[in-house]
């Protein structure tokens, strides 16, 4: 199982177990990882878009979803999104040398060659 399908299904269940969360955003939520996990990247971007803005979701959370919408709009060739997603987790993240090597790509990727 690649580490890509891993990190949404730990999130799923710690958003359920999040006292923030209310159902109907928490359904966002794991929408959005389910369209990940099939590689479906335009509703992937569309549910974690109203799981973002709909959820109270904690910090680390917040970030990690942000790093996985950025991989989907990366995924559709929507590389400044991705950087745009990728540029907001990196506070927010456990782990940000995996997001400032995913922003890096996304830049290599657009042509921006000097952020990357």
């Amino acid at each position: 199982m690649t580490l890509r399908l891993v990190i949404p299904a730990v999130l799923a269940f710690a958003l359920f177990a999040a006292p923030g969360a209310r159902a109907q955003d928490a359904d966002w939520c794991q929408m959005a990882i389910m369209a990940d996990a099939a590689g479906e990247a335009e509703a992937a971007v569309e549910a974690y878009t109203a799981c973002l803005d709909g959820t109270d979701l904690e910090p680390e959370y917040r970030g990690v979803f942000l790093h996985q919408r950025g991989l989907s709009h990366e995924a559709l060739g929507e590389f400044e999104l991705a950087i745009e997603d990728f540029t907001a987790s990196l506070p927010l993240t456990l782990e940000p040398e995996k997001t400032f090597g995913a922003r890096g790509m996304a830049n290599a990727r657009a042509g921006n060659i000097e952020p990357a």
